[in-house]
């Protein structure tokens, strides 16, 4: 049996455990004061996930804020999807995007939340169905300093990817094996990407350029490429293929 992990004095999001709370139907609940100043009991393993970050008063807040917009026909706006996504992810723990922004520390300015008309006016219209809104420093916020309008590719190449062993070393040479037909083929299909599109192929490009009827049958043609020293794979980034010389 696993012991107690004691939340006391723990806070999580705008909550702040005070103590434990009777347990309910076997759950272990602790009681929190919300910055709100309400107070109520948790489920612990809710708080420390992350999927409980306040009494209630956040989602609120949010539908509130959704509410007023389309009382005032602002939903209605090009940019009001994008406005509202922004600050779901920064400020909304129930978002599936949260951990990547907001439990990064990741906020949008002052000015923005307060005014959809002033994000507007900071940002301008949006180039076209192609661009999305992107910060220039990806651990920087959303504020008319760090954001501009930007393609998928800008994206991709913002990010801060992971190093392959050339990167790192520049004297690595790898360790060539011999590749099968298949395997020079989907080599070759890579290398033309690049030069054409200035980026690598998805494993779903791939897989549907050689008529492969699943996903993984090229993840595992592009893993075998890699261990034969031909490519370096990024794991976080879907385009992240780099030919190895």
């Amino acid at each position: 049996m696993s012991s107690l992990i004691d939340m006391t004095g723990q806070k999580y999001g705008r909550l702040t455990v005070l103590r434990r709370a009777p347990r309910v139907d076997g759950r272990t609940l602790w009681l929190a004061r919300c910055e709100c100043g309400h107070e109520g009991p948790h489920n612990g393993w809710e708080l420390r996930s992350g999927k409980t970050r306040s009494c209630g008063c956040l989602m609120k807040e949010l539908a509130s804020r959704r509410r007023a917009y389309y009382k005032g026909g602002i939903a209605s706006h090009p940019l009001y999807n994008t406005y509202m996504g922004m600050i779901d992810r920064c400020h909304n723990p129930a978002s599936a995007a949260y951990p990547n922004y907001g439990g990064r520390g990741i906020v949008v300015c002052e000015r923005w939340r307060n005014s959809f008309t002033d994000f507007v006016a900071d940002v301008g219209p949006k180039p076209s169905r192609h661009y999305s809104i992107d910060r220039v420093d990806n651990d920087g916020n959303y504020e008319p300093s760090n954001v501009r309008w930007a393609t998928r590719l800008d994206q991709l190449n913002n990010r801060r990817p992971q190093k392959s062993k050339a990167q790192r070393n520049p004297n690595y040479k790898p360790a060539r094996l011999p590749l099968t037909k298949q395997q020079s083929e989907i080599l070759a299909f890579i290398v033309r990407h690049l030069e054409q599109n200035a980026c690598a192929p998805t494993q779903r490009e791939i897989a549907a350029h050689f008529g492969y009827k699943s996903v993984s049958s090229a993840f595992e043609h592009s893993k075998t490429l890699e261990r034969k020293g031909y490519i370096w794979r990024d794991p976080s980034l879907p385009r992240g293929i780099e030919v190895l010389a």
